[in-house]
């Protein structure tokens, strides 16, 4: 139930005078590899892109300096209370805090807009929503308001629309000073505000954070945090008309709109070519995406491909890219830079993102103007929602625990909750899990699930798909004819008993849709595709039972 405004207030004051309460730690999985984070990070010092971070950050902050904090709890005067799709069933996230500019919200047009997505929030997950305005603020005060609803009734996550003030962070040596290091290094720290019990410390007293121990609780976050800032893409139009229109496609995925594939891509660069993507089976299925890495003679890894073939195909749900990287550009080993503008031009077809490259997520950096993760998502693209991706040097590494959480269509959110927990319990070197990962954040909607919409009707058939599939083509030819031939070819999946599979379906992307080719017998395990062209054919395909229930699609692709 709501606690009063009176409370959140006392609590709030508590929060921001009083020694954090303490929490259990947290239960993690054991990592499958060992990751040789040295190396890597040897891997980041090869490459300079020649920018100058210290002094745009500092900019920035000259730019929006702190102010005193101004907050209201806004009276919820949207929708009904009770939840549309969880009636009977149990809701996975029960509390969450949004945090909103106040200028933003005065505005009719996106006042309607949030109060819709909160409405979004509370049919899909049945949660209670708390929506607060506030202008200004320290870091500190911004955390203590967080902590004293997180306190005062438990909290899940916390959402920041608009221009919410960022905590930073600094080292004096960053990636090791023993290991030639970067030297002197600041960043945007949203882990600060989803770590609600560890100790933060600014040890100089010059407003950033140079210190973080688990104090009275642990290190580990508490709650996910996501910003929907349009305000850092400014460069692009007003920050009000880009909001309204990321809030518009946005609502689509809540009310169903936007389709689910379940089929990744794994895209690795030169310099990460050797680096496994088997935890992405933890993510979709086995076999469920593509894995491209750069290599010498074939090479599917190119900045052309990448812009051209990968972000605007209609089969990627979700894409991971691995490469060097800045706040305004892709560096590819082939092809060279692809930038901010070339990606929003392009406009990604893909649900959610994983870019994993250094400071592709300082939006500081941009100075509200342009940053690499905001051109995934707030141009006129109908599908790109959320993303995760580094404020610094770094990225992620030991992906497993994100992409199971993915899986079981935890929310990304809370998979990099749950990443993270993993990640500052794994017992690697501080000053390596500093350098790699404190900078990680996420741009766009933490309530994004790829499995399906949360709250949806939506019950798995009990039916799994072929295994196996595979295409290749032939030339049918005689003295008078010839053809091209797509042959495709799967077998029965184990999982399935004899009398549970009737038939197998047979789809081509075509325009963006795809299209039924055929559906055969459940003792057929081939089809001919015949006079193709001399271009990249896409198939799906599923089994079926009795009452024409399809398991999941499985792809193929064939050039």
């Amino acid at each position: 139930m709501r606690k009063t405004t009176r409370t959140i207030v006392a609590l709030f004051f508590l929060c921001l005078f009083v020694i954090n309460a303490s929490s259990q730690k947290k239960d993690t999985n054991e990592i499958k590899e060992k990751i040789l984070y040295g190396k890597m990070s040897g891997i980041l010092l090869q490459y300079d892109p020649g920018i100058d971070y210290s002094s745009l950050h500092e900019a920035y902050r000259r730019l929006y300096p702190s102010l005193p904090l101004v907050w209201n709890e806004q009276q919820e005067a949207y929708g009904s209370q009770m939840p549309l799709f969880f009636a009977q069933q149990k809701p996975k996230l029960f509390r969450i805090l949004v945090l909103i500019a106040a200028d933003l919200y005065a505005e009719q047009s996106v006042r309607k807009r949030i109060d819709r997505y909160a409405d979004d929030i509370r049919s899909s997950y049945g949660s209670e929503v708390i929506l607060v305005t506030v202008s200004g603020g320290y870091p500190k005060e911004i955390k203590a308001l967080i902590q004293s609803y997180y306190y005062g009734g438990g909290l899940d996550g916390a959402i920041f629309i608009g221009r919410i003030v960022p905590a930073w962070y600094e080292v004096p040596n960053d990636h090791y000073w023993w290991e030639g290091g970067y030297g002197y290094a600041d960043w945007t720290c949203d882990l600060f505000y989803m770590d609600l019990d560890g100790q933060w410390e600014d040890t100089n007293f010059n407003g950033i954070y140079d210190s973080h121990t688990s104090g009275a609780g642990d290190v580990g976050p508490e709650i996910f945090v996501g910003r929907i800032d349009t305000s850092t893409m400014l460069g692009y139009g007003e920050e009000i008309e880009l909001l309204n229109r990321y809030l518009d496609k946005n609502h689509q995925y809540w009310m169903g709109n936007i389709s689910f594939t379940r089929y990744g891509l794994a895209y690795h660069d030169h310099d990460w070519r050797n680096e496994t993507t088997f935890y992405f089976n933890n993510f979709f299925g086995s076999g469920n995406y593509e894995s491209r890495k750069w290599n010498s003679s074939d090479n599917p890894v190119t900045r052309n491909d990448y812009q051209n073939k990968r972000l605007v195909h209609p089969v990627y749900e979700f894409i991971e890219t691995w490469t060097h990287a800045s706040y305004i550009f892709h560096d590819f080993h082939t092809g060279g830079r692809l930038y901010h503008y070339d990606i929003w031009e392009s406009q990604p077809r893909a649900l959610g993102y994983n870019i994993n490259g250094c400071h592709a997520f300082d939006w500081a950096a941009g100075g509200d103007q342009r940053f690499l993760g905001g051109s995934y998502l707030y141009n006129q693209s109908v599908s790109s929602l959320v993303a995760v991706g580094s404020t610094k040097t770094g990225g992620m590494l030991g992906f497993d625990s994100f992409y199971q959480s993915l899986g079981k269509n935890n929310c990304i959110g809370k998979a990099l909750v749950d990443w993270f927990t993993e990640r500052l319990n794994s017992g690697e070197e501080k000053g390596y899990i500093i350098g790699w990962h404190y900078g990680m954040m996420i741009v766009g909607d933490p309530l994004i699930c790829f499995q399906h919409v949360p709250g949806s009707d939506f019950f798995p058939v009990e039916i799994y798909p072929p295994l196996n599939v595979s295409v290749k083509q032939v030339e049918n030819r005689s003295l008078f004819f010839r053809e091209w031939i797509n042959v495709l070819t799967w077998e029965a999946n184990s999982e399935n008993n004899d009398s549970q599979v009737a038939s197998y379906r047979i789809y081509v992307l075509s325009e963006d849709k795809l299209v039924l080719l055929d559906q055969v017998e459940q003792n057929v395990f081939s089809f001919y595709h015949r006079n193709v062209k001399n271009q990249e054919y896409w198939y799906a395909l599923s089994a079926v039972n009795a009452a024409g229930e399809e398991s999941r699609l499985v792809y193929v692709s064939i050039q």
